[in-house]
């Protein structure tokens, strides 16, 4: 995979197409499928189909939304914690002397040479 921008918008443009046909052939596959089955006077095993086939792509993508959102979220939290954790840094960290109210003026900084 290139890095280039023109390389990757090759790459998303493949995807797409071939997303869009794989999604296009199975979604004719199965209406052709559902069409064979009302013809032979099967309309109850027809219904079903087309209510699971219409039924399950909607509850999938909400839980690939879900799923998403999550991930987002944990990678999210997790840089706060990295950042948070970060030691040197931008050599200021301020430290509270364990013994101190919560007054504003127990805080000291240091630069972080021990």
């Amino acid at each position: 995979v290139g890095t280039t921008p023109e390389a990757m918008k090759e790459d998303l443009m493949l995807g797409l197409r071939v997303g869009f046909c794989g999604a296009l052939s199975t979604f004719s596959s199965w209406n052709e499928d559902m069409v064979n089955l009302l013809r032979r006077g099967y309309v109850d095993h027809a219904l079903v189909g087309y209510m699971l086939g219409i039924t399950l792509p909607m509850v999938a993508y909400r839980i690939g939304q879900h799923v998403a959102i999550s991930v987002f979220l944990h990678r999210a939290r997790s840089q706060i914690m990295r950042d948070e954790r970060r030691t040197g840094g931008y050599g200021l960290r301020i430290h509270r002397s364990e013994d101190a109210d919560d007054d504003e003026d127990n805080h000291y900084f240091d630069n972080g040479s021990g």
